[in-house]
């Protein structure tokens, strides 16, 4: 990570782009899941943790549709 890139705000990401990212663009999820020393990474794993508090019932749908597409 770049000195530039420490020095940037976390951005912030809502509830329904953490639902429509794990359904539509896993491979994010994934990299995400990598590099948790990235900004974007850190905000997207607490979008998810905000996720699971909001809304827990779509975002078990969401998973459970992810594994039965495998």
């Amino acid at each position: 990570m770049s000195k530039k890139e420490k020095n940037l705000p976390e951005p912030q990401i809502s509830t329904g782009t953490v639902l429509k990212v794990i359904k539509e663009r896993p491979e994010f999820a994934r990299w995400a899941a990598e590099n948790l020393d990235h900004p974007i990474s850190k905000a997207f794993g607490e979008a998810i943790v905000d996720a699971v508090m909001e809304e827990p019932a779509k975002f078990g749908l969401a998973i459970l549709n992810r594994k039965k597409r495998k």
